[in-house]
């Protein structure tokens, strides 16, 4: 008896530590801030490469034809501002082994199992030196769209074939979002440090 009685407590006692040795959930694991869902929160964040280079057109056309040899199409080009951006382009699949504008396995998976889009983002300023340096950014977006509300089996087609939902879709008091949106996931500091040394490449070639 008494050996059944300790075996119960030590039982017990390490069932019980083991329970209050996780911390407590106290919120939900998508409450972030919402900027964070942003573009200009991360193109607002450092840059991981910088390109420096003497020339300012020398550096300027080669960011673009980089940019443009990845199948990137230019969307603004402001040499006052020195500021070079590409249109946002859905990312490749890992069939497509000719694209350059993902580097990496995670990068390519991502894109592959959902719906995902970088942009392009040169800044060239002046250096300290009299030279000019270019600091190139990557956003990447992803896609979402709203779910259909199926309550019979005769609207299954009608998922695929009939009118959209409404643009007012409420998740939470308060809160409206559209059916269908993008949203910023971060930053792709693989190929923007890609882009950079293809770029160097470019300039003493």
């Amino acid at each position: 008896m008494r050996r059944r009685s300790a075996a119960f407590g030590l039982a017990l006692l390490i069932f019980s530590g083991c329970h209050t040795s996780k911390p407590p959930t106290t919120q939900r694991a998508t409450a972030i801030d919402p900027i964070q869902a942003t573009p200009d929160y991360w193109m607002r964040q450092p840059a991981v490469a910088r390109i420096p280079a003497t020339d300012f057109y020398n550096l300027w056309y080669a960011c673009r034809t980089e940019a443009h040899d990845r199948l990137f199409l230019i969307d603004r080009e402001d040499f006052r501002e020195g500021v070079l951006t590409t249109q946002p382009m859905v990312s490749k699949q890992f069939t497509e082994l000719w694209r350059t504008d993902a580097v990496t396995i995670h990068g390519i998976a991502e894109s592959t199992l959902a719906t995902v889009r970088r942009t392009v983002r040169f800044q060239l300023s002046k250096d300290k030196n009299g030279g000019y340096v270019a600091e190139p950014k990557v956003l990447v977006e992803r896609f979402v769209s709203s779910e259909r509300r199926l309550t019979a089996i005769d609207e299954y087609h009608q998922a695929f074939t009939g009118p959209r939902p409404t643009d007012d879709v409420y998740v939470d008091p308060g809160a409206k979002l559209p059916t269908d949106y993008w949203y910023a996931i971060g930053r792709d500091a693989a190929l923007e440090r890609d882009l950079a040394n293809a770029i160097r490449r470019r300039l003493r070639g």
